[in-house]
């Protein structure tokens, strides 16, 4: 299966870096454009319609972000490569799939990729199944109560023993369920568990203090801590660049 790519980039240098590594390291990644401003980034997507595009942070008329904000929804996979550190958590939740960066470490690079293109091929593969639902809500089970909420308006979830508290922007909830079970119900992309203890949501992130253990600031004001075990896997996450 063929991916199709576009690199987003001003400077001729990290164009010709990533099309380098692309026709070393992945002959299945079909280079199909290269742009280097907003306008022309644009135009590029729509006519190629790309399942996977590296981009620059700041570029010609603007930055990356604001190709995705003018876009409002696109179905290919972002990984950002940037002399930048301090975009991470926008890129998140931008759900970019990665974030590099500059000089770029070909380890990092290689592992960004192969996760896009196993990420796409499954997304492909599964096309055809147009009668799985969409689902924008989670269902919250409490004995014999049942309740749906909105992904949107959740905060975090955490251990309580056998139960676990939905922490939402109005009020704590309490789920009749293992923080284990509620793990496996959640998209991994938006839900991370940072702590035995606690699941978040990427989106709410607003400060991440790194140290040999993490504390993540959420809105709202809640600290939720990032264990030793987990730091890495979070870390990951991120690129360990902040």
């Amino acid at each position: 299966m063929m991916i199709k790519a576009l690199i987003i980039e001003d400077e001729l240098t990290g164009q010709n870096l990533i099309k380098n590594l692309l026709e070393t390291h992945f002959r299945e990644v079909q280079l199909c454009g290269i742009a280097d401003s907003v306008n022309k980034s644009l135009k590029l997507i729509a006519e190629q319609r790309p399942h996977l595009v590296f981009m620059d942070v700041q570029i010609k008329g603007g930055s990356g972000f604001d190709v995705l904000s003018e876009l409002k929804e696109w179905d290919f996979e972002v990984i950002f490569i940037t002399a930048y550190n301090n975009y991470a958590i926008k890129a998140i939740k931008a759900e970019a799939l990665d974030y590099l960066l500059k000089p770029i470490n070909t380890n990092e690079f290689i592992a960004a990729v192969k996760k896009a293109i196993d990420k796409t091929t499954k997304l492909l593969s599964n096309e055809v199944n147009t009668d799985v639902p969409i689902k924008d809500k989670f269902l919250l089970t409490n004995y014999n109560e049942t309740e749906f909420v909105d992904y949107n308006d959740i905060l975090f979830f955490e251990a309580d023993g056998n139960y676990t508290f939905c922490h939402t922007k109005e009020e704590k909830k309490t789920i009749s369920k293992s923080i284990g079970e509620i793990e496996k119900q959640l998209n991994e992309a938006v839900f991370v568990r940072t702590h035995h203890s606690f699941i978040v949501n990427v989106h709410k992130i607003e400060k991440f203090n790194k140290g040999r253990s993490g504390i993540l600031f959420l809105e709202g004001g809640a600290a939720i801590p990032v264990s030793q075990r987990k730091m890495k896997d979070f870390s990951g996450l991120l690129h360990n660049r902040f």
